[in-house]
């Protein structure tokens, strides 16, 4: 079956589709349509628009994390089916280089809207559609942070590891990830162990590799290497000096960085 993944929202846009900090995409695979995280909240919907694309037509959202930049426009969605970790809707703060402290978690409107749907949460590798699952919590071995400076509170005392993240698997050997805060090393490890699928080969999605140090960066190539990556469509969190490092080290994978508009036929 063909897999198309489309860019509808991400940092960085094609004309007429307007740019936020935040990720969405479609994911369509056989019969299945579905949204996998909604953005920030502003662009979801006038990119859609613009696509010639209904709210409506998604059969499924699936929400990777609880971050307001993956969850805001998800009270603009009709009521639906909605497949989340139990943690998603906890708080979720990030403090700044520069001492800020600033609330991330999931919009009370999007909680609220939650309320509306069906909600199914993931706490385990699960089948959601013939050929696509969910990771479920990736167990956290490698030593990877999460890719920033996160809290559960904003007195900034307990860090938070965002366990709420999951990912999504296309049976073909395709990873669909929406930020990584898991890390990629113990991602690519927990899909090895769960799935009876085939090795994935192709990853989309955004890697939170922004601020990762020299010492994160070479773990990342020569996991990639090992697995036997062979594609990479990068976006939204990854970070350009990330995306250059790893073109530099891992010549044999194909890299691209993608914009809010496009789209990739696997």
């Amino acid at each position: 079956m063909n897999l198309k993944v489309s860019i509808f929202v991400n940092n960085d846009a094609r004309p007429p589709l307007v740019a936020e900090h935040g990720l969405a995409l479609g994911v369509e695979y056989g019969d299945t349509r579905v949204l996998f995280d909604t953005g920030a909240g502003q662009a979801l919907l006038p990119n859609l628009e613009a696509l010639q694309i209904l709210p409506s037509s998604f059969d499924y959202v699936i929400l990777s994390h609880g971050h307001y930049d993956h969850t805001g426009a998800l009270a603009k969605l009709p009521p639906n089916r909605v497949y989340l970790s139990s943690r998603c809707t906890q708080p979720h703060w990030s403090r700044h280089a520069d001492g800020r402290i600033r609330e991330i978690s999931m919009p009370l409107s999007s909680k609220e809207a939650l309320i509306k749907c069906n909600q199914v949460y993931v706490n385990q590798w699960m089948e959601v559609s013939k050929g696509m699952w969910l990771t479920g919590p990736i167990s956290r071995v490698s030593g990877e942070d999460a890719g920033g400076d996160f809290y559960c509170e904003s007195t900034c005392e307990t860090r938070d590891d965002v366990l709420d993240e999951q990912a999504l698997v296309i049976e073909t050997g395709v990873l669909i990830q929406g930020c990584c805060h898991a890390g990629i090393v113990n991602t690519l490890n927990h899909c090895q162990e769960n799935a009876s699928l085939s090795p994935i080969h192709t990853i989309i999605g955004g890697l939170h590799l922004v601020h990762a140090s020299e010492e994160r960066l070479h773990l990342t190539a020569e996991t990639m290497n090992h697995f036997g990556i062979k594609r990479l469509y990068l976006m939204h969190c990854t970070g350009e000096r990330a995306v250059e490092y790893l073109k530099a080290v891992c010549p044999r994978i194909k890299i691209e960085v993608l914009r809010a508009g496009d789209s990739i036929n696997l």
